[in-house]
């Protein structure tokens, strides 16, 4: 990018990005977003890293006051994002994201963070050994607790009611990123994201207004730094798995062989994750193969937190 004025370099999920834009708001939301990376504990395996070039252009979103992005994968090193005035491509053969956005768009930081500048820098990564894998990822002495189901089971809420007891750190709020080589979890979100419902629960959130999402749902945005709740360290390279599930009655939990496991994580993929369906069971092998346990929640998942608590004694 030859009118880039400002930059800076974070590693991400381990993997140098290098930031550029002609605009100094992309590189304060690029930090806003990933900068905990900046002072983690990431090891350095000698990956060249990738570039992501944002251009702030002149035009509009055609009346959208919160414009919501489509996303296309054309091919499967690529994923091209557009709005009515913006458009934006990562290309993972050419380890680069390339985006040219409105001022309309850039000016919503929460959601030009989360839409835009998260969803291209991610999708490139996840082509580089960083498969994403569905689940919420708490800290508990070194080891990894994997909140592993399907959207809308309260993975998020249950990672809240656990986290706010210091008991627990967070490692991921939604997506692992998983290595292979060597098989290793990498998380370390900058927010976690709760349904606006979560302020009658949690009085400590009822100042928080809800942002849009990439999936046109809103949520409560929780920086997980200020709230001094995010692990020390970028990944894990322990975990045990924990399968969630709902239903109307209390919550229980019942034991999980590794057939059984893997059968109830990979019997479908919901929409992003689908495009990892032929290899993610693979590459998360090494963690599936002592087998887990599943958590089924009641209405308030919040509840639940007892019966996780023992499942770590």
């Amino acid at each position: 990018m030859n009118d880039a004025e400002y930059g800076v370099e974070i590693p991400v999920l381990g993997i140098p990005v290098r930031f550029q834009s002609n605009d100094v708001r992309v590189i304060d939301i690029a930090r806003l977003a990933f900068d905990a990376w900046a002072s983690a504990d990431v090891p350095a395996d000698g990956d060249p890293g990738i570039d992501v070039c944002i251009t702030r252009i002149a035009g509009d979103e055609r009346g959208e006051v919160v414009p919501v992005p489509h996303y296309e994968m054309p091919v499967e090193s690529r994923v091209v994002l557009t709005t009515p005035g913006s458009r934006g491509v990562a290309d993972a053969g050419r380890r680069m994201v390339e985006a040219r956005v409105t001022d309309v768009l850039l000016r919503n930081a929460q959601h030009f963070r989360y839409s835009v500048l998260e969803a291209l820098t991610l999708a490139l990564l996840t082509r580089l050994d960083r498969q994403p894998f569905h689940a919420a990822a708490l800290v508990h002495h070194d080891e990894a607790i994997l909140l592993a189901g399907p959207s809308g089971t309260g993975k998020s809420t249950l990672a809240w009611t656990a986290v706010r007891t210091r008991r627990f750190s967070l490692l991921a709020e939604d997506v692992v990123y998983v290595q292979s080589r060597p098989p290793r979890l990498w998380g370390l979100p900058a927010f976690l994201h709760l349904p606006p419902a979560a302020r009658m629960h949690f009085p400590e959130l009822s100042e928080l207004e809800p942002v849009l999402r990439a999936n046109g749902k809103w949520k409560l945005a929780v920086d997980v730094r200020a709230a001094g709740i995010l692990s020390a360290r970028p990944f894990a390279d322990r975990a045990r798995i924990i399968a969630l599930a709902r239903h109307d009655g209390a919550p229980l939990v019942q034991p999980l062989s590794a057939v059984e496991l893997v059968q109830t994580l990979f019997q479908r993929h919901e929409a992003g994750f689908d495009v990892f369906a032929r290899t993610i069971a693979q590459a998360m092998q090494p963690f599936t193969r002592a087998g887990g346990s599943r958590l089924t929640l009641g209405p308030e998942p919040a509840t639940a937190l007892p019966l996780l608590v023992s499942l770590l004694s």
